[in-house]
């Protein structure tokens, strides 16, 4: 499960791939209770953003939805 800032669902992780640096790029589905013209988007986290089987993702989810508009 993909979170946003406040906790709030964002969506599963599809796939993850090993990036530079302890990083992790990870590939989202997009939640379907979000309204977005994409279904799926890539990001960037620090490893230590997993934990749990969730990922917290440092942006709200209002910002989120205004970046893949």
């Amino acid at each position: 499960t993909v979170l946003s800032a406040e906790g709030e669902i964002i969506g599963t992780v599809a796939d993850v791939q090993a990036a530079a640096d302890e990083k992790l790029k990870l590939v989202v589905d997009l939640d379907s209770e979000i309204e977005s013209r994409v279904e799926k988007f890539s990001v960037t986290v620090d490893a230590a953003a997993r934990s749990d089987g969730e990922v917290r993702l440092s942006w709200t989810k209002a910002d989120l939805i205004a970046k893949l508009k």
